[in-house]
């Protein structure tokens, strides 16, 4: 082989391998790992976690996702996610009424939920507050079970990807004694943002925003 070619082979291949490398610095890592798109928790917001304002268990709440994916109809995988909260109560951060978290950033475009398949998929999405054990409490003894706050099922065809973020709320309303702590907390000032009249009776538990990125 010639000197020529030679040069010339090894130029393309640079060339080749320079345009490589310059793809992966400005394509972020979760965008090459989801090529038909990412589900993505850009925002909650929480006016009632659930727990109550105080007694044994309140008044922060640990709130989990159960994602439920089906294809045509048919349960196909099952996890979990945490939606981590405000406050760092020791082991994990969890959410008080009125809270609230904005996930997305410039490394990120949120909290992860779901890798895209198939334009025919449809996610479940069941947001829970947990009560995983019972309490023993001396002459008072009982089981608590999880508080559901937010369960809904999405397709992939209702969150085009690089759109702008949706809102979903919750179909269980606030409680009083929520309302009430909510506003005391300053929880009126995203209210309002994302619910016509702000804190009122009526507003629902919590609210997200999702996308697909």
């Amino acid at each position: 082989m010639s000197n020529v070619k030679l040069l010339l082979k090894r130029m393309v291949f640079v060339q080749i391998t320079s345009a490589l490398i310059f793809v992966s610095m400005v394509v972020p890592s979760y965008a090459q790992s989801c090529p038909n798109g990412c589900l993505w928790i850009e925002w909650a917001g929480i006016i009632d976690n659930g727990e109550g304002s105080g007694g044994i268990h309140g008044p922060y709440g640990s709130i989990h996702i159960v994602v439920r994916v089906y294809l045509d109809g048919k349960l196909v995988h099952k996890h979990k996610v945490y939606l981590h909260g405000v406050t760092n109560t020791g082991d994990k951060f969890e959410w008080d009424d009125g809270d609230q978290r904005l996930y997305a950033n410039k490394n990120s475009p949120g909290l992860w939920l779901h890798k895209w398949m198939h334009p025919n998929e449809e996610v479940g999405l069941t947001f829970y507050e947990s009560d995983p054990a019972p309490s023993f409490i001396p002459g008072f003894i009982h089981g608590r079970e999880h508080d559901v706050l937010m369960n809904f099922l999405i397709t992939r065809r209702a969150v085009p990807r690089f759109k702008p973020a949706r809102i979903i709320a919750s179909k269980r309303p606030a409680k009083s004694d929520a309302i009430k702590r909510s506003r005391e907390r300053n929880g009126n000032k995203w209210a309002k943002r994302v619910w016509n009249g702000g804190i009122r009776q009526g507003i629902p538990s919590m609210f997200i925003k999702i996308k697909t990125y």
